[in-house]
């Protein structure tokens, strides 16, 4: 079995209540510890994935990270441009 599918996937759309937009923003937390491991709080649109870091953040510590999502693409068809 492939380790991506153990995986859970990150949402397509932001998972804040009401939002719908594209989650393309994750959010990570660094944490102290030997060696220092960092962990995924989400995946969010811009504006909820600071809210989301704050709190997550404020809750755990640790150094805040944001990066780009980046969803593999779909396999093309052939002859597709």
């Amino acid at each position: 079995m492939p380790a991506s599918a153990l995986l859970p996937q990150p949402p397509d759309v932001c998972p804040w209540a009401d939002c719908h937009q594209a989650a393309p923003v994750e959010v990570l937390l660094t944490g102290s510890g030997t060696p220092p491991h960092t962990c995924s709080a989400g995946c969010y649109c811009l504006g909820h994935a600071v809210i989301a870091g704050i709190q997550a953040q404020t809750r755990h510590g640790g150094g805040l990270w944001y990066r780009p999502f980046n969803r593999p693409r779909p396999p093309m068809l052939a002859g597709a441009p």
